[in-house]
């Protein structure tokens, strides 16, 4: 038996989720499915985490031109 986790987020689609099924009944069920809530995909943490540093650096930053 094999466990797979699969993001849950927006981009997965229900045709997705029917191959996936597809494919492990044809493989005789040797596959677990674990999906992620969708606020605790991990592409969302790493969104946050650079929507967080890009928040401080333009805030405490001091800039001399456009191009800095």
């Amino acid at each position: 038996m094999l466990h797979a986790s699969r993001n849950n987020g927006p981009g997965t689609t229900r045709r997705q989720g029917r191959r996936w099924r597809k494919f492990n009944a044809a493989q005789d069920g040797v596959f677990v499915f674990h999906h992620t809530p969708i606020h605790a995909s991990w592409v969302y943490q790493v969104e946050i985490f650079f929507s967080m540093l890009q928040r401080r650096i333009l805030r405490l930053g001091c800039f001399a031109s456009a191009q800095e």
